[in-house]
């Protein structure tokens, strides 16, 4: 009976010595997968990343044209912005120009209500939309002109869900507060 009971103890000592190896590889594998998965991750996060500075710098005749409108419309009242905002949508058609003011400013706010929506489903985070866009972005072009304008295309059915995001990210990330539409 006693080669028995050294054989059990025999057998429980290595038994338990595989189930620590065992154990030892299982941590190897997790630590090795979840440091592919950081990679894989930063990866996603970087090509995002590119993905949105590319389309900001796309829309480029997107933002020229709102620039050069910009100081026509920011010296009116309220009612005179939507009188020149009919009117230079009207010029633009009638010059058969490829981006007028319409168009310029759907596109981009298009782009940002993009940016909020992925955001706030856990696509994108903060920091990446930080990096990827400067606060003068997000001030001068959404906040400031585009947004206003959304608001003048369409008064009765604009929410303002994208402003206050991108304003309470302007004050988070930035320090910045949007109070004023620019000059110019």
């Amino acid at each position: 009976m006693g080669d028995w009971q050294a054989v059990s103890a025999l057998a429980t000592v290595v038994g338990a010595f595989a189930a620590w190896y065992y154990v030892r590889l299982t941590h190897k594998l997790w630590r090795a997968t979840a440091g592919q998965v950081e990679i894989a991750k930063k990866n996603s996060e970087a090509e995002l990343m590119l993905r949105l500075m590319m389309e900001y710098d796309f829309m480029r005749p997107q933002l020229n044209t709102l620039r050069e409108w910009w100081p026509i419309l920011a010296s009116d009242n309220q009612i005179q912005q939507m009188k020149r905002f009919a009117e230079e949508q009207k010029d633009a058609l009638d010059a058969g120009r490829e981006y007028n003011i319409n168009e310029a400013r759907h596109r981009i706010s298009r782009f940002f209500v993009r940016i909020r929506k992925l955001a706030q489903a856990g696509y994108l985070s903060e920091d990446l939309i930080v990096a990827a866009l400067d606060a003068d972005a997000i001030d001068l072009t959404f906040l400031k002109r585009v947004d206003p304008l959304d608001e003048l295309v369409a008064p009765t059915s604009y929410k303002c869900v994208d402003r206050q995001f991108f304003a309470d990210l302007l004050g988070r990330r930035y320090g910045r507060h949007a109070d004023k539409a620019p000059d110019a």
